[in-house]
C-alpha cells in the first residue's frame, strides 16, 4: 500500500485515513518523493510526523535504516544516532532551518545522506581547534546526494599552521554528488599567520566529487583556497564554482583555485 502524503491534506483527511489504517501492516508512506517504509500505523501522529515540517515528536521518522528528518531537532536526532552507529541513514523530507551552532560530526560516516534536492539553511560551524566541517570524513561505503548548504558559515581561527575549514567534508573517500554550496568557508588571519586552508566542498578527496558547485565565499588568510576541493588524488567531475575564493598562498606555491589548489588525480 501506497499512502501519498502532502500539505494538501486538510486534518480532517489525516485523520480519516489514520482512522481507516490503523492496525495495519506493511505501509509504506511517500512524502515529497521520500519513500518511507514502515511495519505499522497506529496513531494519527504517525501520519502527522510524516509530512508536517517539524511538528512530529522530535521531527524525525525513525525507519529500519535510518532517520528522514523534517526539523533541525530531527537532525539532532540522527547525529546523536551516527555518532554510535555510523551507517545510520539520514533523508531530508523538507528544507531544514537549522540556524544554529554545530559542532562537526567526528567520525568517519559509511552510510547515505540523502538531502532528496532540499537544503540545510543558516549551519554555522566554528572552531579553534585543527579542523572544521559538516562531517569529519566520508568513509569508502558513504554517499552524500542532492543536498544542499546554504546560508551557513564555516570557520576555522588559526591554532596551528595544520588544518582548516571545508563545508559538507574534511576528507572525502566516498562518493559526494549533485550537492552544492552558498554558504561562506573561510580561515580568518593576517598575513604570515598560517590559518589553514579552505574549501566549499571537501579539503582532501580521494572518492569521487561529482556534479557539485560552489557559490560561496571561500576565504583563506595564508594557505590555499579552493572553490570545490584543496587537495586531489581521486576523481572531480562535472563540477563547477561560482563563488570568490582567496587566498595569499604559501611556499610550495599553492595560491587559489576555482576547483583545487592541489591536483594528483583526475578531473572531468
Amino acid at each position: 500500500t501506497l499512502l501519498m502524503i502532502n500539505d494538501q491534506l486538510t486534518d480532517a483527511q489525516q485523520t480519516a485515513i489514520a482512522t481507516a489504517l490503523t492496525g495495519k501492516s506493511d505501509i509504506a508512506l511517500v512524502m515529497g518523493g521520500v519513500t518511507a517504509p514502515t511495519t505499522a500505523i497506529t496513531e494519527l501522529a504517525d501520519i502527522d510526523l510524516a509530512y508536517k515540517n517539524g511538528t512530529g515528536e522530535n521531527g524525525h521518522v525513525v525507519v529500519a535504516d535510518g532517520y528522514i528528518v523534517t526539523s533541525k531537532a530531527g537532525l539532532d536526532a540522527w547525529r546523536t544516532a551516527a555518532t554510535s552507529d555510523v551507517s545510520t541513514n539520514l533523508t531530508l523530507a523538507c528544507d531544514i532551518e537549522y540556524n544554529a551552532n554545530w559542532s562537526m560530526l567526528d567520525i568517519t560516516y559509511n552510510g547515505t545522506i540523502d538531502g532528496n534536492g532540499y537544503s540545510i539553511v543558516g549551519l554555522n560551524c566554528s572552531t579553534t581547534s585543527r579542523k572544521t566541517a559538516f562531517v569529519n570524513t566520508l568513509g569508502s561505503e558513504g554517499v552524500i546526494k542532492h543536498l544542499g548548504m546554504v546560508g551557513g558559515s564555516f570557520s576555522r581561527s588559526r591554532s596551528s599552521s595544520a588544518g582548516g575549514s571545508a563545508v559538507f567534508l574534511w576528507v572525502n573517500e566516498g562518493i559526494i554528488m549533485g550537492c552544492y554550496n552558498t554558504s561562506s568557508c573561510t580561515c580568518p588571519g593576517g598575513e604570515n599567520e598560517y590559518s589553514g586552508y579552505a574549501s566549499g566542498i571537501s579539503n582532501s578527496n580521494y572518492g569521487k566529487i561529482i556534479a557539485c558547485y560552489n557559490a560561496g565565499t571561500i576565504s583563506a588568510a595564508y594557505d590555499p583556497g579552493s572553490g570545490i576541493n584543496r587537495y586531489n588524488k581521486g576523481v572531480i567531475s562535472c563540477c563547477y564554482n561560482t563563488g570568490e575564493v582567496s587566498g595569499y598562498g604559501v611556499s610550495g606555491g599553492y595560491v587559489v583555485a576555482a576547483i583545487t589548489s592541489a591536483n594528483y588525480a583526475t578531473i572531468n
